[in-house]
């Protein structure tokens, strides 16, 4: 009795794990290939959920709300600086917490980052309007003393040079272009400043044709 020669396949196919007309076709292996692979995309496209989209501009976990975050960007923009801010809001969290959750929210639309920048340059403003009120305060530059004598209150004249120098320094770094001290050279838009060489011809020494 003659035994049968079997067909001898040129490819192994795995049929542990594998369900429907997969597991006994002998197909070549590129169509297996690639019927595998598009079940597969498949499946993770199904299980993999898309990314939420954040339109509130607060990052997920975070446990700062909004309102907080309101109340830090409106002190801020009174001219009050952050470390005074979070002493006055109450449960606020600490200064390195908000400075995480400004990281955090760097490419949120709408996000803490970009109002507590607005209201930066919103404290810029109200600390030039501040220079003026205290410039104009004279009310405590003199006092009278014991003998009813009035004397100059250098004091306090010392205290508010302090304040106007500090408010002018912050209002300079907040807002360089408009409030900080310019040493370029630029003209207006209309009339511009335009920097060219002049050339003059040299004078003929005397003898000279």
């Amino acid at each position: 009795m003659s035994k049968t020669k079997r067909e001898s396949v040129p490819w192994s196919l795995p049929r542990r794990g594998i369900t429907g007309d997969l597991g006994g076709s002998r197909s070549k292996p590129h169509s297996f290939n690639l019927k595998v692979t598009d079940r597969l995309l498949m499946a993770l496209k199904e299980k993999i959920p898309s990314k939420p989209k954040n339109l509130g501009g607060r990052p997920k976990g975070s446990t700062i709300t909004r309102e907080v975050e309101d109340l830090i960007c409106r002190h801020i923009a009174s001219g009050k600086s952050l470390v005074r801010t979070l002493r006055l809001i109450p449960n606020a969290p600490d200064y390195t917490t908000v400075c995480r959750h400004l990281r955090a929210t760097m490419d949120l639309e709408d996000g803490f980052r970009q109002r507590y920048a607005q209201a930066r340059e919103d404290q810029a403003d109200y600390m030039a309007d501040e220079i003026l009120d205290i410039a104009d305060d004279g009310s405590n530059d003199t006092y009278v003393d014991q003998k009813g004598f009035e004397q100059v209150n250098h004091d306090h004249i010392q205290r508010s040079r302090l304040r106007v120098d500090a408010r002018k320094w912050v209002a300079a770094k907040l807002k360089p272009k408009k409030y900080g001290d310019s040493t370029t050279l630029k003209g207006d838009e209309e009339a511009p400043v335009n920097l060219g060489v002049i050339y003059y011809p040299a004078k003929k020494a005397a003898g000279e044709a």
